[in-house]
Order: C-alpha cells, then sequence, then structure tokens
C-alpha cells in the first residue's frame, strides 16, 4: 500500500518546478478544448439541433484541430514554445466568446473552426514546452505525457458539469470568465516564461523540416491504431453527452456518470505508467483499444446506473493504456529537437480523424439512431487489436519494446 501511493505521489510531485509552473496554462487550454466537445449538450439544451447539425460543428472542430496539429508542429521548429503559447490563447479568447454570443449558423461554423485550429496548435506547443521543461530527462516524459492525460480528463470532468448541469446563462457567464484568465495566461506566457528551454533545439539540418521517422513501418502501424482509436472517441462525442441526458436526464446524475472516467484516470493513471515499464508495451496499446471499443458497446446496450458507471470505469482503463503509451512511442522515433512534430502528427491524427468520425456519427445517428455508433465501436477496437498483432510481429519488436520499456 505504502509503494502504491509513493508510485503515484512520485507522477505528481516528481517533475520540475518549471514543469509544474506551466500546467495552469495547459490546464486552461484543456478546459476550452473539453467544452468545444461537450458542445453536443449545449446544443441539444440552448439551440435543440438535431445529430446531424451537431455532428457539423463538431465535424468543422476537428477539421480546425487537423490543421492546428500540423500548424503546432511545424511552428515549434521555427518559434519559442512559450511565445506560440502566449499568442494562441489571444485567439482562443477572442474565439471563445464570438461562438458563445451568437446564433447565426456561420458564426458557430467558423468559430468552431477557428477554436479547434488554435487550441490544437497551443496544446501541442504545451505538450512541447512541458517536454522540453525536463531537460531530456527520458524517465520523467513519460510522467509528463501521463500528467497532461490526467489534466484533460479532470478538465472533461469540469466541461461536461458545465455543459450538463449549468442554465445555458450561467454557461455564457463561466466563458466570459474563461475568457479573461485567457488573456492573463498568455500575457504571463509573453513577459514571464523566458527560460532558454523552450527555445529552438538548434541541431542545423536536422529540425527544420516535418518528415517521417525512420522506422516507417512501425511508424505507419501505430499511427493506423491511433486515427483507429481517435474515430472511437470522435463518433462517441456527438452523441454521448445526448445520451446521458436521454437516459438519466440533466442532473448531477449525468454529471457523476460523465466524471467517472476523469477520477479514474486520476488516481490510476499513475500506477499504469509503472507497469508499463514491466510488461510487453505493445500488448497495452492493443488490449487498451480493444476494450474502449468494446466497453462503449457496453455502455450504449445498458440503461441501468450500475452498468453504466462499470463500462466507464472498464473502458477508462483502456484510454489509459493507449493514449500516453502510443504518444511516447511516437516522439521517441521522432527524436531529440522533434517532441513538437511528434506530438503534432499524433494530435493532428488523433484529432483529425474526428473530421470523418463526427460526421459519419451525426448522419447515422440522425437517420438510424444513436444505437449504431456503439456498434461501430466495436468493430473499431478490434481494429485496433488486430493491427497491434501485426506491430509486434514485425522485425523490429524487441528494439521497439526495449526503447520504452527502459525509460
Amino acid at each position: 500500500m505504502k509503494k502504491t501511493i509513493k508510485n503515484i505521489a512520485d507522477v505528481y510531485l516528481g517533475i520540475p518546478k518549471l514543469t509544474r509552473n506551466l500546467l495552469p496554462i495547459v490546464v486552461l487550454d484543456h478546459i476550452i478544448m473539453a467544452l468545444c466537445l461537450n458542445l453536443p449538450a449545449f446544443f441539444k439544451k440552448a439551440e435543440h439541433l438535431h445529430y446531424d447539425q451537431i455532428g457539423q460543428f463538431i465535424s468543422i472542430y476537428y477539421w480546425g484541430c487537423l490543421i492546428g496539429a500540423l500548424a503546432g508542429g511545424g511552428l515549434t521548429l521555427f518559434f519559442r514554445t512559450t511565445k506560440i503559447s502566449g499568442v494562441g490563447l489571444f485567439f482562443l479568447s477572442i474565439g471563445l466568446f464570438c461562438l458563445f454570443n451568437t446564433n447565426h449558423y456561420w458564426v458557430i461554423f467558423c468559430s468552431m473552426f477557428s477554436l479547434g485550429c488554435i487550441g490544437t496548435t497551443v496544446a501541442t506547443s504545451n505538450i512541447t514546452s512541458l517536454l522540453k521543461s525536463v531537460n531530456q530527462n527520458e524517465k520523467i516524459k513519460l510522467k509528463v505525457i501521463s500528467i497532461d492525460l490526467i489534466l484533460f480528463n479532470l478538465c472533461y470532468s469540469i466541461a461536461t458539469y458545465i455543459m450538463l448541469d449549468l442554465s445555458p446563462s450561467n454557461v455564457v457567464f463561466v466563458i466570459h470568465v474563461l475568457c479573461f484568465f485567457l488573456v492573463l495566461g498568455g500575457g504571463w506566457l509573453l513577459t514571464k516564461c523566458q527560460s532558454a528551454l523552450f527555445d529552438v533545439t538548434k541541431e542545423p539540418g536536422k529540425n527544420k523540416k516535418i518528415s517521417l521517422p525512420t522506422r516507417k513501418l512501425e511508424f505507419f502501424l501505430l499511427i493506423s491504431m491511433v486515427f483507429g482509436f481517435g474515430l472511437i472517441f470522435s463518433m462517441v462525442k456527438v452523441v454521448f453527452t445526448p445520451t446521458l441526458l436521454e437516459r438519466f436526464g440533466s442532473n448531477m446524475v449525468s454529471v457523476t456518470v460523465a466524471s467517472i472516467n476523469p477520477w479514474v484516470v486520476f488516481i490510476f493513471q499513475p500506477l499504469i505508467v509503472y507497469r508499463i515499464k514491466n510488461s510487453n508495451s505493445t500488448w497495452f496499446l492493443g488490449f487498451g483499444s480493444l476494450i474502449v471499443g468494446i466497453s462503449y458497446f457496453l455502455f450504449g446496450n445498458v440503461t441501468g446506473f450500475s452498468i453504466t458507471a462499470m463500462t466507464l470505469i472498464l473502458l477508462t482503463f483502456g484510454e489509459m493504456m493507449f493514449a500516453p503509451l502510443s504518444k511516447h512511442f511516437n516522439i521517441q522515433m521522432y527524436g531529440k529537437g522533434k517532441e513538437g512534430v511528434a506530438a503534432g502528427i499524433w494530435k493532428a491524427v488523433f484529432l483529425g480523424s474526428g473530421v470523418i468520425g463526427s460526421e459519419v456519427s451525426g448522419y447515422f445517428a440522425d437517420r438510424f439512431g444513436a444505437y449504431i455508433i456503439w456498434d461501430f465501436c466495436a468493430l473499431l477496437g478490434i481494429f485496433c487489436f488486430i493491427l497491434s498483432c501485426f506491430l509486434r510481429r514485425i522485425k523490429r519488436r524487441e528494439e521497439f519494446n526495449r526503447a520504452v520499456i527502459g525509460v
């Protein structure tokens, strides 16, 4: 028991002070992204939109995420990461204010695109700053990636409460407060956060372009898994919160159910980090994606509170197994100086899959019912698991695993 508590505490406290100073900025950006992903609930309550319209708005958001992830990764090769984040926070406040102060279709459409693009650019720059702040300490990098996931899930819980439990007018008030903090955060990054660690890594001829890593077969298998994993989550985003509203109503029961995922991540993610070092890591990838797909299938076909909670706990373990490890694999394949490119590619594939997933989800849910989406989730989970089996059998499997186990 003492060892378990020590491991959990080590993940949260065993990071440099500079890294901890960046976490409030990371939280701000994660809250904005989480609010955007929970907008289906707001659109249902305040705008009374159909699934196909919600799917269009979420799809254009993911288009923005795709462009922003690639742009963010590229910008880190030329500019200080904290400068990218600081400027981005100012534009995020403008886009967020416009989104929640209009009923015009095209203003919402353009705001969703800009929030996806700028928000993901900032997120890519933020994770690059976090990785640079540990000064090439490989033992802490996986911790930092896990903390980033944990913070996003906690922010997602907060955003879910805001969207599900607050009235539309109170939601708008919260948004105005967040816009104010975004401006403050941007000013702090541009004036106070000046460490040389955030400067561009100077290795001439190596870091000034976006390219594929040398281990291309592993890379394409991994990225294909990330794409399938992203499809699951993007399809679910269109129907998840509306399903909770239909199943439990707009009350604390829905909020409690939606908060299961982030709090399980908060408690158990540190233990997963330590377990990864002592196990076949591709096993974690394959079974993690399979668990997520099957769990969402079960979630869509049950009705009771207890069984719903159990399926969400199960899928959270699958998410914890797949997400941070796949990011770490990709960053290691790209190597020193290209952390931003690796993070940008991962985000581009994961969030870019939402361009397809949200459109498909909105279309099929509106015409055939939301239940069909949960069937797609199961199939995608199986697809990712099959890809992981190929990943384990390629010639460089031992080298691929040893790089992570030895972190």
